[in-house]
């Protein structure tokens, strides 16, 4: 699966499953998180109870959407590449926390 080898690329992580609208990404350390593809970062912020949210829009109506337990670095407005580092997870010794991630469609959720 592409998706797999493209987020693991991107951070160690325990275990990410496919959740109803998107994939779960558990961790317990520090990594980066990196752009999964090229585009502009549209949106940075927080998210109720769902901690930080990074939004970025590759064209044609694609957006990524991540968010959770993570230091944003990236700035709204910024024009990131591929692999380009957008903030790192947060961890806390022993405990297992977790990021979200999926793609959008004409705001549609396709992972």
């Amino acid at each position: 699966m592409k998706q797999k080898s493209l987020l693991t690329e991107c951070m160690s992580l325990l275990l990410w499953k496919k959740s109803k609208k998107g994939i779960i990404l558990k961790f317990m350390e520090i990594s980066p998180i990196k752009a999964p593809s090229s585009g502009k970062v549209v949106y940075t912020g927080e998210l109720a109870s769902y901690g930080n949210i990074i939004m970025i829009d590759h064209g044609q109506d694609v957006r990524s959407v991540i968010f959770g337990d993570m230091k944003i670095k990236a700035n709204k407005g910024d024009l990131v590449e591929k692999s380009q580092i957008l903030g790192y997870t947060m961890a806390d010794p022993g405990i297992e926390k977790s990021l979200y991630y999926e793609i959008r469609k004409k705001n549609f959720k396709f992972i």
